[in-house]
C-alpha cells in the first residue's frame, strides 16, 4: 500500500484505490503493531477491524475490543445473530440433528462448524426471545441492540437475505435496552478472561501492586 524501499511499488492509496483500510480476523498484537508503523512512518492507519463477536461469542472483549479502542479503530461485528441462533431461528431438534454438520457451505453446516450451534447458546438464544417478548421487540433487535450499546461501540454487519430481515434488524435502532436487561444478559454470557486478564484480576495482584513504592510479600513494587 505504500513505497518500497526501492520506491517502484505503486501508491494505492495516493492514487485513490484505497479509501480505507479494514483487517479481518486478525491477532490484536499485529493489528497493533501495524498502527503504531502506520503513525510512525505517517502512513494511512488502519480504519476498522472485523471480528467475530455476539452474545454467544464475547472473546473479543478480552484483547480485541480493547485494543480497537485504544488505537481509533471501529470493530465491525460478523455474524451478530450467531448464524441464526439468537433470532431464534434453531431448536434442540437441530442440536440434535448433525446431519448437515460437515457441509460447511450450508448456513446450519457453517453454523455448526464453528460451533454456534450448542446447548449453551440455545439457552442464551431463548433468554433473548424472552426479553424480546417482554419489551415487544424481536429477538434479532435485541442481540443486535445489545451489541450497539457495547462500550467499544462494534457495528454489527448484518447479513439479511430478505427484504424482511433487513427491515427487523435495522428495528434494532428503535429502541435502547435498559440496565436491567443489559446486565442480565451480561451475566448470563460472562466468559472466563484469559491470562493475564484473570491474574491482575486476583486481590493478591492488588494487594502486591498498589499506588504507592511498597514491598509487600517479598516484591518490589515500582510504579
Amino acid at each position: 500500500m505504500h513505497d518500497s524501499p526501492e520506491g517502484n511499488s505503486p501508491v494505492l492509496v495516493r492514487q485513490g484505490k484505497i479509501l480505507h483500510i479494514g483487517l479481518s480476523d486478525t491477532p490484536s498484537w499485529i493489528v497493533a503493531e501495524g498502527q503504531a508503523i502506520a503513525k510512525l512512518r505517517g502512513w494511512t492507519p488502519i480504519s476498522a477491524i472485523q471480528v467475530h463477536y455476539n452474545l454467544v461469542e464475547r472473546t473479543s472483549e478480552a484483547d480485541m475490543l480493547p485494543m480497537a479502542w485504544h488505537h481509533s479503530i471501529t470493530p465491525l461485528a460478523w455474524s451478530p445473530l450467531a448464524g441464526g441462533i439468537l433470532s431464534g431461528k434453531y431448536t434442540r431438534e437441530d442440536l440434535a440433528d448433525t446431519s448437515g454438520a460437515k457441509d460447511e457451505s450450508a448456513r446450519k453446516g457453517l453454523t455448526q462448524a464453528i460451533g454456534q450451534l450448542s446447548e449453551r447458546n440455545l439457552q442464551i438464544a431463548d433468554a433473548v426471545k424472552q426479553i424480546a417478548a417482554e419489551i415487544g421487540q424481536s429477538p434479532s433487535q435485541v442481540a443486535l441492540n445489545w451489541i450497539l450499546q457495547q462500550p467499544s461501540r462494534p457495528i454489527p454487519i448484518v447479513g439479511a437475505r430478505k427484504l424482511s430481515h433487513l427491515e427487523d434488524n435495522l428495528g434494532a435502532l428503535s429502541f435502547t435496552l435498559s440496565l436491567k436487561y443489559l446486565n442480565r444478559l451480561n451475566e448470563l454470557t460472562a466468559f472466563e478472561m484469559p491470562f493475564p486478564h484473570n491474574f491482575i484480576e486476583l486481590e493478591m495482584y492488588h494487594s502486591v501492586v498498589d499506588a504507592e513504592n511498597t514491598i509487600e510479600s517479598g516484591f518490589t513494587v515500582y510504579r
